[in-house]
């Protein structure tokens, strides 16, 4: 069982069918599974959770410094939707804190 699995690639690798298929997939074969998150870059990631209608967008505040990894933005996401945060139209940034400060990542409704 796992509460985040993670997929690093292109988004628009043809034999996925894409960051919002490969998430409704994960979550529809792993019923345990909590969180779908496709890494499509440096900066950026797909996520789709459980209970959650359609995938969020995360992607680094760069011009802030963030600079860690997509999937630890999205580990951050989870914990804070498993809080009871909620993502509004406009979307949030939220801040992650890590050894070597913050980083800033902005979550938006993708779908």
């Amino acid at each position: 069982m796992a509460d985040v699995i993670t997929r690093d690639g292109q988004a628009d690798d043809p034999r996925l069918g894409g960051p919002a298929a490969w998430t409704d997939e994960v979550l529809r074969r792993h019923p345990h599974c909590s969180t779908a998150v496709y890494v499509t870059g440096p900066h950026a990631c797909v996520v789709r959770s459980r209970g959650r209608h359609g995938t969020f967008l995360l992607s680094a505040d760069t011009g802030a410094g963030a600079d860690a990894d997509p999937a630890a933005y999205a580990s951050a996401f989870h914990v804070w939707l498993a809080y009871g945060g909620a993502v509004p139209a406009q979307g949030v940034v939220l801040r992650m804190h890590t050894a070597t400060g913050v980083h800033p990542f902005r979550a938006e409704a993708s779908g």
